[in-house]
């Protein structure tokens, strides 16, 4: 084993990252990670955990609002949702920050 960490195969199992809160509203069909069922109104998904969510949250465009999913389910998996795309905008810009900082530098570099 490395010693850089877990191997992917010990960070995720066959029926994907098991640390998602979306496991806890979705089961995974003939062990497939990328087939999920929603627990409140049996609706199977072929995309995984990630669709199942915005299922959830009656955010996704092609979706119809889900009367079967509890508004405290609905509220966790849109702050969920909200917090890490919140995360995601916070990385893009720290990659452009140091990105741009890069060609800044190297253009200084090429001027000296």
């Amino acid at each position: 084993m490395s010693s850089l960490g877990p191997s992917k195969s010990k960070r995720r199992n066959a029926a994907g990252n098991r640390f998602d809160i979306g496991w806890q509203y979705g089961v995974n069909v003939d062990k497939n990670a990328k087939k999920v069922q929603c627990k409140f109104c049996e609706k199977i998904f072929n995309e995984g955990i990630f669709c199942l969510k915005h299922y959830l949250a009656c955010i996704q465009k092609d979706v119809e609002p889900r009367i079967s999913v509890p508004d405290d389910v609905k509220k966790q998996v849109i702050s969920i949702l909200v917090k890490n795309s919140e995360l995601l905008e916070k990385k893009r810009k720290l990659i452009y920050d140091i990105n741009g900082d890069l060609e800044d530098d190297s253009i200084e570099v090429e001027q000296a």
